[in-house]
């Protein structure tokens, strides 16, 4: 397996912190590069071995590598008579299974560094939890152009169709533009929530945290919008990007009840006690 593969670049695919376009690339290249795919799942085993770590009790994994290494009679010895006063205690196991052992507790001092010493800033919280929203907003575009004769927001739906062609490849500046233009242009449309929704999440892409707030805290407060939680989520999210703890805490807070985001809620909530 090669080694010069960027190790940033995996665990940034890996721990979801690429931008949608960086994603699609680097899964493209996948595709073609087998030794690349190798080294990805590589690192994925890695990671998922410590995220064993954050589910089990550290005790109990020491305790099943013991009895792992115990049913193969690894701390036992048998001995070689040399002269017969001298006995000689030799091992069981070859080179290979000797670092495989050495590995499996490689693993646990890994995950005991990972659960008990390594802190996990706002901002890694913020990157490791992140991910855009699904795009239903296409669909729904289309049914209403093919429903909609002339006149009835039909340049405008196109102007939001278009924003959000942007918004998925990673144009993030084309697609605000198209999102503003487009509610400039319908302001009474029914779309107009989901717009400023994906706005939101594209300037939070910029790292314009202040505007996406602004946008956000419009949608939780209108009471006929649907996307209130969404923008909770979100919201949250926003505040661990800025590392500001306290108020990201009073988002999650509001969503430990939410059927789609109150499990990840309440994981966050435990992380930032």
């Amino acid at each position: 397996m090669k080694d010069n593969y960027n190790i940033n670049e995996i665990e940034a695919y890996l721990n979801k912190e690429m931008s949608e376009a960086e994603r699609i690339a680097f899964e493209q290249r996948l595709e073609v590069d087998g030794e690349l795919a190798k080294e990805v799942e590589f690192h994925r085993a890695v990671v998922g071995g410590i995220d064993k770590a954050g589910v089990l009790d550290f005790r109990v994994m020491v305790g099943e590598v013991h009895q792992e290494l115990k049913g193969e009679q690894f701390f036992e010895a048998k001995t070689v008579a040399q002269k017969p006063e001298t006995k000689v205690r030799t091992m069981r196991f070859g080179r290979r299974r000797i670092l495989s052992i050495a590995a499996s507790f490689a693993v646990l001092l890994v995950a005991a560094w990972w659960l008990f010493l390594r802190p996990i800033s706002p901002e890694q919280l913020y990157a490791n939890n992140f991910e855009l929203p699904d795009n239903q907003l296409t669909t729904q575009i289309e049914d209403r152009l093919a429903a909609t004769g002339f006149g009835t927001n039909k340049s405008a739906l196109r102007t939001l169709e278009e924003a959000m062609t942007e918004f998925e490849t990673g144009n993030y500046v084309k697609a605000i533009s198209g999102f503003r233009a487009f509610k400039t242009a319908a302001p009474q449309d029914g779309l107009v929530a989901q717009a400023s929704l994906y706005e939101a999440v594209a300037l939070l892409e910029l790292n314009e945290v202040t505007e996406a707030q602004n946008l956000l805290l419009d949608l939780v407060q209108n009471d006929a919008s649907t996307l209130q939680e969404d923008a909770q989520w979100y919201l949250a999210l926003s505040y661990l990007k800025i590392e500001n703890t306290a108020t990201a805490l009073e988002w999650l807070n509001q969503l430990n009840d939410s059927a789609e985001y109150g499990t990840e809620a309440q994981r966050l909530i435990q992380k930032l006690k």
